[in-house]
């Protein structure tokens, strides 16, 4: 399986369908800050975080890219442009990841908006002619 970074592969990013169609070509459709940010986040926190599952059997592929067609789907959802994930962990709550986020914003320099309100991490790496995080309200 093709390893786009020291913890996840390429998978963990797609759908099935789009990674079925694709395969390693996937990669054209996600942005690398938001790969280098997830790692970074990894290596950070040092607990596995999930994002999409499908291809170790598990139920969630819509919590990276999303295409026209998928549940999902948002037209003008960073999701949509590749530059977005939804994040959970077993060892740590959405709140405690964002906390973290928040804390050390120079381990994070792409990314620029964070989800409140959820229990999940979404971050995206959108050009917000800022270096300052911009929370948003899911509502």
């Amino acid at each position: 399986m093709e390893k786009v970074s020291k913890n996840f592969i390429l998978p963990e990013f797609v759908s099935k369908d789009i990674y079925e169609k694709f395969g390693s070509n996937s990669l054209w459709f996600i942005d690398s800050r938001i790969i280098e940010s997830c790692q970074k986040l990894r290596d950070n926190l040092g607990i596995p975080l999930t994002i999409n599952n499908w291809y170790y059997g598990g139920d969630r592929q819509e919590s990276g890219l999303r295409l026209p067609g998928m549940k999902n789907y948002s037209q003008y959802s960073q999701h949509s442009f590749g530059r977005a994930v939804d994040i959970i962990s077993d060892d740590m709550t959405a709140e405690e990841m964002r906390k973290h986020i928040f804390l050390n914003p120079s381990e994070y320099p792409h990314i620029r908006a964070i989800e409140s309100k959820v229990n999940w991490l979404h971050i995206d790496c959108r050009n917000t002619n800022t270096k300052a995080f911009m929370l948003f309200d899911p509502k």
